[in-house]
């Protein structure tokens, strides 16, 4: 009887051993309190992690603004006594300008839209012209009576440029070299920055007479 008493006393030990070591339950996780990983953000359902598209465009504008070369300008024709108070009056907007003799030129590109038969005809044509920014006026008398002259140009590329968009937009504009006065100058002006130039374009919008012609810096 004594060892039927010790086997029972040894399988009751094994049976306590099992429910507390290996059929334990798992212990209760209190899911009401957040665990804080540092350097995690967490993203809720329908937040993408990337920065929004109007963040992303506005960074690359930043960063092509801020790689993007300094523009330089020749802004004419003007006489010698208009070209020194339009000096002053851009460097009072902050802006570099410069007379050089290299910009006083005894020639210049003269671009227009050859005379047509009724002056009325011109007019009409130098008014749309005008709404559209060009500072078209209507030639009144001489050879050319009837053409609409939109301006002299210091260079030849820069007047080829303006015939070429003056036809893009319909109108069968043409260039010739021709004689200027011996005092007509050019103010040479060098925008270093983006806000220089945003300056520059609303000095120009302001006196549309003017030409505005891109030039390499020097």
């Amino acid at each position: 009887m004594a060892w039927i008493f010790a086997l029972l006393l040894l399988l009751n030990g094994a049976y306590w051993a099992y429910e507390v070591y290996v059929d334990a339950p798992p212990p209760t996780v209190d899911l009401n309190k957040q665990v804080s990983l540092p350097g995690l953000k967490l993203y809720h359902e329908g937040e993408s992690a990337l920065p929004a598209p109007s963040q992303m465009a506005a960074a690359a504008a930043s960063t092509a603004s801020s790689s993007s070369p300094p523009g330089c300008f020749l802004l004419g024709p003007l006489s010698a006594s208009q070209a020194d108070l339009t000096r002053k009056d851009l460097a009072a907007q902050g802006l570099v300008a410069l007379l050089r003799p290299q910009d006083m030129n005894s020639q210049g590109v003269w671009v227009y839209i050859p005379p047509v038969q009724y002056i009325a005809d011109a007019t009409a044509t130098a008014a749309r012209l005008q709404a559209q920014g060009e500072p078209a006026e209507v030639v009144a008398q001489g050879e050319f009576a009837g053409a609409v002259s939109i301006g002299h140009y210091h260079t030849q590329g820069a007047a080829t440029a303006a015939v070429q968009a003056l036809v893009d937009k319909g109108y069968a504009a043409e260039s010739r070299v021709e004689t200027v006065p011996a005092d007509q100058s050019w103010i040479y002006v060098a925008p270093v920055t983006q806000a220089d130039q945003d300056k520059l374009t609303s000095w120009m919008h302001a006196h549309r007479p003017l030409h505005q012609e891109g030039i390499s810096c020097t």
